[in-house]
């Protein structure tokens, strides 16, 4: 416990890491009531409800292979960053769906980021620190934004109750592309090793 605040402070890179994936976490408000709008915005019956649910196990099934294959050849990083983007996409179709059936692929997305996220969020963190100081990096990847995606599913249903579905949709949408850009602009690939500094002599 005494060593990390030293971690963070230390490790920038991995510090921005976390950030994004609080943030990204917090995004994830409104997975838990996609279905639940679409059943009450069409009425719909619980045989369609539920294949929105095989969808997205198809979704996270094909995912598995595509993340794993990508991962392999260009890190884990662009996977993540894959994923809040693919997240994006699919709130923005669930704000502007026009009928249930956009649903299916709407589910075939989120499979898809939970695929992503379970291959990637866990296999990067090796690969920004050295074996012996991985016990910390591990727990501070999966703790910290664990309390984020604890709170994230009370803060939607508050806001879908105070305000309505589609500006909870609408405000997640917007945290899941900042995700994106923290991810793509504040964190370095952890594969690629720092430049050693230029020394000119004098």
């Amino acid at each position: 416990l005494r060593s990390l605040p030293e971690v963070l402070r230390k490790d920038r890179n991995f510090l921005n890491y976390l950030l994004a994936q609080i943030v990204f976490s917090l995004g994830g408000m409104a997975t838990g009531f996609l279905i639940v709008y679409a059943a009450q915005t069409w009425n719909l019956p619980d045989a369609q409800s539920s294949g929105f649910i095989i969808a997205m196990q198809v979704g996270q099934a094909l995912a598995n292979l595509f993340f794993g294959f990508l991962a392999d050849r260009k890190g884990h990083k662009l996977n993540l960053e894959l994923c809040a983007l693919v997240s994006t996409v699919s709130l923005v179709l669930a704000i502007l769906a026009p009928s249930p059936v956009w649903f299916f692929a709407i589910f075939f997305l989120r499979g898809a980021v939970v695929a992503g996220t379970y291959i990637s969020g866990i296999s990067i963190v090796y690969e920004f620190t050295e074996p012996e100081d991985r016990p910390t990096y591990i727990g501070l990847a999966n703790t910290v934004p664990g309390v984020a995606a604890s709170i994230a599913p009370l803060l939607g249903g508050w806001l879908a109750g105070a305000v309505s579905y589609q500006w909870m949709f609408i405000l997640t949408a917007v945290i899941a592309a900042l995700s994106w850009v923290l991810m793509r602009f504040a964190v370095r690939e952890p594969r690629q090793p720092l430049a050693p500094k230029v020394v000119h002599a004098s």
